[in-house]
């Protein structure tokens, strides 16, 4: 998965880099085939004080946008903890790809088959006035 790194207020060093990779790299077999990814962190100053960092992890699909965004006063405990959300989405999103792909199957099998009769057509034939 071909991840980009954003940062406000955050230096980017090869250290963090290394760790977002290293904790990223687990969502890769999860299977879904990821056309783009970006973990974004920022510093934030609440009202209450203190300094907060916010990891948010972004997964484009094929099909579907995948987010995932979690605050805490550790930096690196804010990009474990968007990391697993991230892995808990993209589960529930896969179950339900493939409850709905074994429903719509379900549904066809169920489905009654009309085959079309040649005795309509002579029926209506023979209701016409000539």
């Amino acid at each position: 998965m071909d991840l980009q790194i954003k940062t406000r207020n955050i230096p980017l060093t090869d250290n963090l880099r290394a760790y977002i990779e290293q904790r990223t790299d687990r969502l890769d077999r999860l299977g879904e085939d990821v056309v783009d990814a970006t973990m974004e962190l920022r510093a934030e100053t609440p009202r209450s004080g203190g300094e907060q960092t916010v990891a948010q992890l972004t997964i484009v699909t094929r099909s579907a946008i995948l987010r995932a965004e979690e605050t805490n006063h550790d930096l690196h405990r804010a990009i474990d903890l968007a990391v697993d959300r991230m892995e808990r989405r993209i589960t529930r999103f896969r179950d339900k790809q493939v409850f709905n792909r074994r429903r719509r199957k379900m549904a066809l099998s169920d489905a009654p088959v009309v085959e079309p009769s040649g005795d309509a057509v002579d029926a209506d034939a023979d209701e016409r006035p000539t």
